[in-house]
C-alpha cells in the first residue's frame, strides 16, 4: 500500500511538473517538414531545381524571457535533386544528421520569428544515367535557418523555415550548397 501511495504521489508530481512546464513554454517536441529548393556545384558550376527535401525532429524548447526561447534538435534530413548536364542525367540525394539550435522570437501575436544554425554530418551520393561511376561521401556539414512559425493550438503549431546547408566534399574538392525553403508542423508535448 506504501508502495502505491508514494508512486502514485510520484506521478501527481511528475505530472503537474510536466503540465507547468508546457505552460510556461518548456517541453519537449517533435517536428515534420517537406520542401523543395535547388542544389548548387561550383565546381561544375551546374544546379539542380525543384528537388525534394524531407526532414524531421526530435527536441526540447525552453523558455529564457517573455520574447524569447531556445529549441535544441536532433535532425535527419533527407533530399533527391536531378539535373541533366548535356545528355547526361545525374541524380544526387543527401541524408543529413545535424544538431541545431533555434532562437524563436515570441510576440504577442500568433506568429513567431526564429533564426537558428546547426551542425553534423551530410552524405552526398551522386550516380551518373550513362555510366556505371557512383560517388558518395560523407562530410561535414553545417546549416543556417531562418524563418517563422505560428501557433494553432496550445499544444502544437505549424511552421514555414528556409534553410542552407554547406558541405565540404573531398570526392568534389568543392563546397556543394543546398538551399531549400520547407514547410511542417511541431507538436510539443
Amino acid at each position: 500500500m506504501k508502495k502505491i501511495l508514494a508512486f502514485a504521489l510520484f506521478s501527481v508530481f511528475v505530472g503537474n511538473a510536466w503540465i507547468a512546464e508546457a505552460a510556461a513554454g518548456h517541453g519537449m517536441y517533435i517536428s515534420f517538414r517537406a520542401g523543395g529548393g535547388e542544389f548548387y556545384d561550383p565546381a561544375w558550376g551546374v544546379s539542380a531545381n525543384g528537388g525534394l527535401a524531407l526532414g524531421a525532429a526530435f527536441g526540447r524548447r525552453f523558455k529564457l524571457a517573455d520574447e524569447l526561447a531556445v529549441r535544441t534538435e536532433t535532425e535527419i534530413g533527407y533530399g533527391t535533386f536531378g539535373r541533366k548536364i548535356g545528355s547526361v542525367e545525374l541524380d544526387q540525394r543527401t541524408i543529413s544528421f545535424m544538431g541545431n539550435i533555434y532562437f524563436d522570437f515570441l510576440t504577442s501575436y500568433k506568429v513567431k520569428p526564429y533564426v537558428g544554425f546547426g551542425a553534423g554530418m551530410l552524405n552526398l551520393r551522386d550516380k551518373w544515367s550513362d555510366i556505371t561511376i557512383e560517388f558518395n561521401s560523407t562530410e561535414f556539414a553545417y546549416g543556417l535557418y531562418g524563418g517563422i512559425g505560428f501557433n494553432l493550438t496550445a499544444s502544437g503549431s505549424v511552421m514555414g523555415d528556409v534553410g542552407i546547408r554547406h558541405i565540404n566534399s573531398t570526392s568534389y574538392g568543392a563546397s556543394i550548397s543546398m538551399t531549400t525553403v520547407n514547410a511542417g508542423a511541431r507538436f510539443m508535448f
